[in-house]
Order: C-alpha cells, then structure tokens, then sequence
C-alpha cells in the first residue's frame, strides 16, 4: 500500500485492530450480551471506521481526546457520534452515553504508572456486566515510572494488603501495593518468573502457545502473554486496593473480576519504518456470579480449537513481515463478502481501490496469508432467548470467525 493510504497506521495496526472488533463483536453475540456503547480514543479516527465498517451504532459511540479540534475532527466525519474532550478517566466517569465494550491506547505502555491507573478505571466504568475491553500498549521499554499505583486506595486499607502479601510472599502484590515509585521491569519479571515455573509444570502450555522457543527464551508471543498477564494482574490487585464494590452497586458477596480473552502483538512499521513492538490484549470484565460464564467462554474455545472448530478468541503474533505481507489478502477477502464502502471504512481506503486488490489476490499477485476469514454463523443474532436486542451490533449477515 502506498504511504498515503492509511494516514498514519501501519499494516499491523489495522490489521490487529479490525481483528480486536470484530472479535469482541463476536465474543458478545456468542454470549448473548446486547451492545450498550463504546469507549474509544479519537485519534483519527481508527476504531470509527471499523465500527463503522461493522455496521456497529455510531451514536452509541464515545470517542475520547485531550485535543478538542481531533474530537470535532471525528464529529466532521462520524455526524453520529458522541464526542468528549479531555481525560479518558473523566470519560470513564461521566460519558454521555454507557458502554460495555471500549479499546484504548496506552502511549508508553506499562511502565507509566497512570496507563494502568487509566485501564483500571475505564474497564471499571463499564455499565453492564459481562462487558468486552481492548487496551493496546508498548510492547517493551518498561522501567521505573514517577509515581506509583495506590492513587485513590485508602491508606489503611493499602497497609493491609501489603502486609498481607508480604507475610504470603506475593512479589507481584508487593510492588503493586507498595507506595515506591512503580518498576514495571521489575514486575515483568516476576509474571516471567511465574510462566516458567508454569511451563515447568505443564509443557503442554508452551507447545500449544508458543511462549518459550528452544533456547528457552521468551518469543514475541510469550512476551507479548506476559505483558498481558501482568496488566491483568495489576489491574485486579488495584481495584481490591481501592474498594469500591458498594459505588458499583454489587453485592456484598460479589467482586469484579477480568479474564483474557485475547492477545494480538504487532510492529508499527511500514515501508519506510521499522516501527515498535505493540500488542493489543482483549479482557472479559464480569463478576463473581457470572464466573461460570468466563469459564464457559475459555473452555468451549479450547474444545473447539482443539477439534478444528471456529475461534473466536484471538491469539495471535504478526512480526512486521507478515503484518505487511498479510495486509492486502485480508482487505481482498473482506471484500468479496462485504460491501466495498464499509471495508474501506474499516481499514481506511477508498473503496475504488478495493476491486484491483481482489483482482491481484485472484490471479496470486499477493503472498501474503489472510488474517482471518468470514463464514456464516448458522445461528439467528438478531434477538436471544430473553428478548435482549443484539441488532446493535450490526446488521452483517456474516460474523468475523477468526480461524488463521
């Protein structure tokens, strides 16, 4: 693709996330949750057009951003929207609209003490529950940052816990807890440590997820793993430090919890530029009652993997070779079952240019492998057992399977 096509995204970027859409769109049809609204970053506009693309309810849509002129930038463009200038924190808290699916980007990745702090509470803000969220973040450059995680806890609540993980030996929990600035290469080390000491335990883990290769190191996949364990963690171990369950109206019996539920990491690189490694990680947000669903989610997915079957969970790892090579097959594909206007919108290209990259798949011009693949669900979505509407989610007759 030319320079201009993608006004500043990479292939993988693109690529990874319409894969993140189109998995949470599935994700919550398989399990019967109705679409409430979006959280997302403005920007220019990325996760718009793929929501658009999909045929998702824009004016149940929330684009985030500190610089009011790139939220008026995506109301020019996306009329229906719900725009909201300043912090994604704030937005979190008083969105105009609610949501139970949102993606966000952390510049900076893991080692910026408020990009956890920020991921903690939008994927706390969420308005029902189970919901879908995407965070995106660097993959590597951890270190220390300048402040620390226990913004908002209760001193002597915090206190507690520390002593608490520190009698048990929970490194993790210690750093976490601890009021020192926060060391994410420290913590990293640590969810490292423990995938070892898993994979000891259980080689099957490593054969079937690639994390380690033959010399014992972690691949891009397994660090990729890693980054995710350790947001997921730290996330769980701040919301039991803030304590907040009454304000979200939960019973006294009843905790939040997430589950992974995806890992996609990528370069940002292009033709001209290598780019940096990201990954894009997928959480299943519900709570204590609705556990035997998360289980049902993962579980099924193993057994259907295992057999063959459609995945819907993404777990995935595109070097920037692939992510260039796979960019074009997957745009050809979508485009033969799908409206050309809304795979533009999806990957931001104009629609003219769709039919010359079909042709070129056609004849065998492009190498490269499909990302994914559209099939029919066999199933209705229009309405579930309960009379919940899950048109909002779109009105595409096929659904997004994700078998590679």
């Amino acid at each position: 693709m030319s320079d201009t096509t993608y006004k500043g995204d990479s292939p993988g970027k693109a690529l990874v996330r319409f894969r993140a859409w189109a998995a949470i769109r599935t994700i919550c049809q398989s399990m019967q949750i109705p679409f409430q609204g979006a959280l997302v970053l403005a920007g220019e506009g990325g996760d718009l057009g793929v929501l658009q693309g999909l045929g998702i309810d824009l004016s149940k849509v929330v684009a985030v951003d500190r610089d009011p002129f790139m939220v008026e930038w995506c109301k020019h463009n996306h009329p229906e929207i719900q725009g909201y200038a300043g912090d994604l924190t704030d937005a979190a808290c008083q969105t105009p609209v609610p949501y139970n699916t949102a993606h966000i980007d952390l510049c900076g990745g893991l080692r910026k003490a408020d990009n956890i702090l920020t991921a903690a509470r939008v994927m706390m803000g969420v308005h029902t529950h189970p919901a879908v969220v995407a965070v995106t973040m660097l993959k590597g450059r951890e270190g220390k940052a300048r402040t620390h995680l226990m913004d908002g806890a209760r001193r002597n609540h915090r206190r507690q816990l520390l002593r608490k993980a520190t009698k048990k030996g929970d490194a993790l929990k210690q750093l976490v807890y601890s009021t020192d600035p926060w060391d994410s290469l420290k913590a990293l080390g640590v969810v490292k440590a423990r995938m070892r000491d898993h994979i000891r335990n259980n080689p099957e883990f490593n054969t079937d997820n690639g994390v380690l290769n033959r010399a014992g190191n972690f691949t891009g996949h397994g660090s990729a793993l890693a980054r995710s364990v350790l947001l997921h963690h730290s996330v769980e171990h701040i919301w039991e430090a803030w304590d907040r369950d009454a304000e979200l109206m939960l019973p006294s019996d009843e905790k939040l919890h997430m589950q992974q539920v995806g890992v996609m990491s990528y370069h940002s690189g292009t033709d001209d530029d290598k780019g940096t490694p990201f990954v894009t990680c997928l959480y299943f947000i519900y709570r204590s009652c609705q556990t035997e669903m998360a289980q049902y989610l993962v579980h099924s997915q193993l057994a259907s993997s295992e057999r063959g079957g459609p995945v819907i969970l993404p777990y995935q790892h595109l070097d920037l070779k692939e992510g260039m090579k796979a960019l074009k097959p997957t745009i050809a594909s979508l485009g033969r079952k799908l409206p050309h206007d809304r795979v533009a919108a999806m990957f931001g290209i104009e629609a003219k240019s769709i039919p010359a990259l079909i042709a070129h798949d056609t004849r065998g011009s492009y190498q490269g492998r499909k990302f994914g693949r559209l099939a029919k669900t066999g199933r209705t979505l229009e309405v579930d057992e309960d009379g919940c509407d899950l048109k909002g989610w779109g009105d595409l007759e096929s659904m997004f399977l994700g078998k590679v």
